[in-house]
């Protein structure tokens, strides 16, 4: 049960970012050039600044979807049957999704959220 709605959870978290910005664009070619190039530059610096500070997140951390096992025994409470199943759970959307490792929950994810090592970056499908 608690499976299925952390599960349900993370689709639900995935569907939400993945809605974009669909606004008619006007007839007008001039219009429609002048409103495609500064959409254009908006969404170029959206996407830049939300690349930074992805990569700026996991910047000397241990990510929780590229890590090798080595890597992930290296997080507190992790030993190589637990990295091997959170190898084997990927892709995570947050640390506390860490909770779907057998073992991990309560005290030990806090520890884990407290020693800042763990962390997920952006998902790619």
């Amino acid at each position: 049960m608690k499976l299925s709605i952390l599960i349900l959870l993370q689709i639900i978290v995935l569907i939400g970012c993945d809605i974009k910005d669909t606004e008619p664009i006007e007839e007008n070619s001039e219009t429609q050039n002048s409103i495609s190039s500064s959409h254009k530059s908006e969404r170029e610096t959206s996407t830049f600044s939300q690349e930074e500070t992805i990569k700026s997140r996991c910047y000397g951390k241990i990510d929780l979807n590229k890590a090798s096992v080595e890597e992930l025994t290296q997080i507190i409470h992790i030993d190589e049957e637990r990295a091997l199943e959170i190898v084997n759970n990927r892709p995570f959307i947050v640390v506390d999704s860490l909770t779907l490792i057998r073992g991990i929950f309560g005290e030990k994810l806090s520890d884990i959220k407290r020693q800042d090592l763990a962390c997920v970056e952006n998902i790619q499908f």
